[in-house]
This record gives C-alpha cells, sequence and structure tokens, in this order.
C-alpha cells in the first residue's frame, strides 16, 4: 500500500545520505581514503570490516523466517471459509474459529 498523496516522510529519511554525497562532492578523494582504510581494516582480521565489504560486494545475506503453522495457512483468500474469516477478524491463535467464536459474536 502506498502513502498518502503528499507524504512526505520518505524524504526525512534521506538527510544523512543527501549530506553525506556533499561532503563527499567537496572533497573527491575522501570515498577513496575511506575504502582503502576499509580494506586495511579487513586485512588486519577486523571480521566487521570484512562482514561490511562482503556485504558490500555480494548483498546481505537473506534473513531466514521460521513460520508455525500447518498447510492450512495456505489458503487463498477466496478459499477462505466464514469461520475462517471469523477467526481472523477475532484474531483467535487457533486454527479454526469454534461456533461460540463465529460471525455472530462479532456484531
Amino acid at each position: 500500500m502506498a502513502a498518502p498523496k503528499g507524504n512526505r516522510n520518505a524524504a526525512k529519511g534521506h538527510m544523512w545520505a543527501g549530506a553525506i554525497r556533499r561532503a563527499l562532492a567537496e572533497d573527491r578523494e575522501a570515498l577513496q581514503e575511506i575504502a582503502r582504510k576499509l580494506v586495511s581494516k579487513a586485512k588486519e582480521g577486523d571480521l566487521a570490516y570484512i562482514k561490511e565489504i562482503g556485504d558490500r560486494l555480494d548483498g546481505k545475506a537473506a534473513q531466514s523466517l521460521e513460520l508455525s503453522g500447518g498447510f492450512e495457512m495456505l489458503k487463498s483468500a477466496n478459499e477462505l471459509t466464514d469461520d475462517d474469516l471469523a477467526h481472523i477478524a477475532t484474531g483467535s491463535s487457533a486454527g479454526v474459529a469454534t461456533e461460540a467464536e463465529g460471525p455472530q459474536s462479532l456484531n
């Protein structure tokens, strides 16, 4: 879902990046110097610097997610029953809504 028209919240997060870009534009050798220091620290065996280089060159490793529940969670929206929808609406942790949790209790 996209942000409402006129929302400027995302632009606020780029102030730091803009400041760094301006500073690097003023000092064209700074980025090369920083990169050399990064490589030097990695060569010394500092794992944080080694990880940073790996993340920059190969991309960060994908995070794994552990999901609980059975295959019944893999239904498409048009396959859900009224009981399934009532369960979702009430936020119940049970697998299927019981008779007492059915749609009539939502009114």
